[in-house]
């Protein structure tokens, strides 16, 4: 995924969350923090598309994190997609 963003100058790449594994929203699997990471490396904004709710609702942590990445303007979780349009159109 990185790799075809890079290789077509995107500068950002979202994933609904209706394609994600249930364990990427589980911290200790370290699997979002790695994703993320990644794309932060590669200069590469990701915006998590879609109703996180569920998974909110069982992890003070990821509350957390979900706020902390909000704030920034390289890791968003939007409900759909014209909430990343008007995030990056205003400059997140």
């Amino acid at each position: 995924m990185i790799g075809d963003a890079w290789s077509h100058e995107a500068g950002w790449v979202a994933v609904p969350v209706a394609t994600m594994h249930d364990d990427l929203f589980r911290l200790e699997t370290r699997l979002l923090g790695n994703i993320t990471q990644k794309f932060t490396n590669y200069g590469i904004g990701l915006a998590i598309v879609g109703d996180v709710d569920a998974w909110l609702a069982r992890s003070q942590a990821l509350r957390a994190f979900v706020h902390e990445s909000n704030r920034g303007r390289t890791i968003l979780f939007v409900p759909h997609v014209s909430a990343l349009e008007q995030k990056l159109a205003i400059g997140a």
